[in-house]
């Protein structure tokens, strides 16, 4: 074989590695077609803005299937965009102080990545006195 045909090889052997890797680790599937409504809070990393940041506290439409879910990480988009996005600046501020309750839609990763599609979200303060 030529060199030429050797590096073809080569070049087609990694893109197929990567784009394997990519739909494994990258790709979201439809985990549950119904919708479902979890209760979440926002954790503030160390790493600032580490993706994901919110913590599963409980899930309440499909509980038994929500079991091995409750108290992982998870992505949250709403309307097409990062959830914090959406938020009024009071909110934004003190995040951490609120118990946030999304309706939506899950959807995994071969690798276990959990990605929320939020079509309604309600917030409720944890504790009032947290933000002062």
């Amino acid at each position: 074989m030529k060199k030429s045909s050797l590096f073809i090889i080569a070049v087609i052997v990694i893109a197929l590695l990567f784009g394997a890797w990519k739909v494994y680790n990258g790709v979201y599937f439809d985990k549950k077609k119904l919708a479902l409504t979890i209760k979440s809070h926002y954790v503030s990393y160390a790493c600032g803005d580490c993706y994901p940041q919110w913590h599963i506290d409980s899930g309440f439409a499909v509980e038994k299937d929500m079991k091995d879910l409750i108290g992982k990480d998870l992505y949250v988009m709403y309307k097409e965009k990062q959830f914090e996005e959406s938020l009024p600046d009071s909110v934004g501020k003190c995040m951490i102080c609120y118990d946030f309750y999304f309706t939506g839609f899950l959807k995994k990763t071969l690798s276990d990545k959990h990605k929320f599609e939020a079509d309604t979200f309600q917030i409720k303060m944890e504790k009032p006195d947290c933000c002062n």
